[in-house]
């Protein structure tokens, strides 16, 4: 499937730029003000995308995923919270989570590179607070059998865990992302 850029989006953000626009000319960090046409554009996006209940007001626009994530971390996790990554995994997370004074703890996956449930089950502690997932996985481009997406969203929500997915490659799949199964959580 080709990637295939939401023109909503896109004109929303063509059009602010055009209006002449300045990230220090009326607007806050959390992109209110004048960038609001691109944030309602991208919740209207996310909720034909996946069917999830979404609001402008959550959502904030970064320069770059990598920013997005280290913004996710610092918001998310205080100093010495444990968050559970995959192996492998994107280099990025570990530096965002060193950012965030946050500790990897690295999960195996199995031979077919899916997430080990039991795996991540066993690493838990008190003082985990988030996972982390990549949709699909970068560095090996495994989509996450919709079961196993299933039981992390359990896992997450039994042990009340933040669930971060990355989904930055979720277009460039040529299979259907799952995360719709996240939905009950």
């Amino acid at each position: 499937m080709p990637y295939i850029q939401p023109d909503s989006a896109l004109d929303s953000f063509v059009k602010t730029v055009s209006s002449g626009y300045r990230a220090d000319a009326g607007a806050d960090a959390a992109g209110n003000g004048r960038a609001d046409p691109l944030r309602q554009a991208l919740a209207k996006w996310e909720q034909q995308r996946r069917g999830w209940p979404v609001v402008p007001e959550q959502i904030i626009v970064t320069n770059g995923a990598q920013e997005a994530l280290a913004l996710c971390c610092l918001g998310l996790l205080k100093s010495g919270e444990e968050v559970l990554v995959q192996d492998p995994c994107y280099p990025g997370y570990l530096s965002a989570l060193k950012t965030a004074s946050a500790l990897a703890v690295v999960c195996p996956q199995s031979a077919d590179f899916q997430p080990d449930c039991e795996a991540m089950q066993r690493r838990i502690q008190p003082h985990t607070r988030a996972l982390i997932l990549n949709v699909p996985a970068n560095p090996t481009g495994q989509m996450i059998e919709p079961r196993r997406l299933f039981r992390i969203g359990q896992l997450a929500w039994r042990h009340d865990l933040f669930l971060i997915v990355d989904v930055v490659y979720e277009e460039l799949s040529q299979r259907e992302s799952a995360l719709a199964v996240l939905r009950p959580f």
